[in-house]
């Protein structure tokens, strides 16, 4: 028996319906997956919280995704970005209240990173982010000591980077080169005060050269000779109290520094500065102890240089001896008397008078008078003090008649 012509149709027509819900899930899932972008003329903006970053270090870039009339784009609209140094994370995002945050790793390498984003049609300019050195626009190269005695020696480099603003960088590659001598490190990276150092050891002039980035400083460690210093005391031992003088000269040389300031240590304790002192100068020194003591006279130069030289000084205990003389001797009522004291060594500072009635009195000098309104002998002393405590005493006796 043959089949009906068309039987086969409606079979078919039910097997593509059932198929139908399939397809239409399908192609609206596909939907859901293409990403939301801003509008046709919309208007994305960059904004970095800051324009320079140190090697390895991180910044924050924003993208502003505004609709035509400055309108924030819907929530969710995805914004692309691009780097040409360091890396991005994310490299998408999506909008919150217009604005799509990302943050940049500025990695190893010192350049500029040209950040850029875009969402559909609309695209920014690009931000630039300076990194590592490319962040410096101007160094300062600084040596201390600035230069280095007639055997060579060694010096402090300090080199500042410092970028827009004066504001100094830090995690910035410093590279450091010499004409003369040797450096202890060649590549610096700053601290967080923007500053690299080095060390300089070197027995000829040289001519240092710091260089980040495109920027450059240099500085010239100069040889000089350094001023003579010839330093006197006395040859033999002196005593407690007594007065020491001391001949310092200095003598700077064609070749060398200025002199900034000259300074004598008598070893007891006791410092004194002279100043800027050229040729030759006496200075008095009073010793309160016996002793050795090593006296050091030095010179500081304009170029940081410091020289000196010493000598000894002994200081020995010793006893006053004082002698006491009347003029005169023998003398009539009310007729005045002349004393006179006599004492060894220096800085003697007060003279304590007994003159045999009862009348006491200090001077400052060697000398003193007395009238006696009465006849007799009279026991007459006088005890003699220096600076330093020590004392001697003498006595005579005069007659009165």
């Amino acid at each position: 028996m043959l089949a009906p012509r068309h039987a086969g149709r409606p079979i078919a027509l039910r097997a593509l319906l059932g198929t139908l819900p399939v397809l239409i899930a399908l192609v609206a899932g596909a939907c859901n997956k293409v990403p939301l972008t801003a509008p046709t003329d919309s208007a994305v903006t960059l904004f970095a919280a800051q324009t320079v970053v140190a090697l390895n270090g991180t910044v924050e870039i924003t993208a502003n995704v505004t609709e035509p009339g400055g309108v924030p784009v819907q929530n969710g609209t995805q914004v692309n970005f691009t780097t040409t140094l360091g890396s991005l994370e994310p490299a998408e995002a999506r909008t919150n209240g217009g604005k799509a945050t990302v943050r940049l790793s500025a990695g190893t390498a010192s350049g500029i990173a040209r950040v850029r984003a875009f969402s559909g049609g609309a695209q920014a300019e690009a931000v630039e982010i300076r990194v590592g050195a490319a962040a410096a626009s101007q160094l300062t190269l600084s040596a201390l000591p600035s230069a280095v005695g007639a055997n060579g020696g060694t010096v402090d480099l300090l080199a500042v980077a410092t970028g827009e603003n004066n504001q100094r960088l830090p995690g910035v590659p410093v590279t450091f080169a010499t004409t003369a001598g040797s450096l202890r490190d060649a590549t610096v990276i700053t601290d967080g005060n923007g500053e690299a150092r080095t060390l300089l050891t070197t027995t000829r002039e040289a001519t240092v050269t710091a260089t980040v980035g495109t920027v450059q400083a240099t500085t010239t460690v100069r040889v000089t000779t350094r001023p003579i210093i010839t330093l006197t005391g006395p040859s033999t031992a002196v005593g407690e109290g007594e007065t020491t003088t001391f001949t310092v000269n200095v003598q700077p040389q064609t070749n060398g520094d200025a002199v900034r300031d000259v300074v004598i240590d008598f070893g007891d304790g006791e410092r004194r500065s002279l100043g800027a002192l050229t040729g030759s100068r006496t200075v008095q020194k009073v010793y309160a102890r016996k002793g050795t003591y090593q006296v050091t006279v030095s010179v500081l130069d304009t170029g940081g240089e410091t020289t000196t030289a010493t000598t000894t000084v002994t200081v020995e205990e010793r006893v006053i001896n004082v002698t006491l003389t009347a003029s005169p001797s023998t003398a009539g009522v009310n007729t005045v008397v002349q004393f006179t004291a006599t004492a060894s060594g220096t800085n003697i500072v007060t003279y304590n008078w007994n003159l045999g009635d009862g009348d006491t009195r200090v001077t400052t000098g060697p000398t003193t008078s007395k009238v006696y309104g009465s006849a007799g002998r009279r026991r007459v002393s006088v005890e003699v003090v220096n600076a330093v405590g020590q004392r001697g005493i003498a006595t005579i006796e005069v007659l009165i008649q």
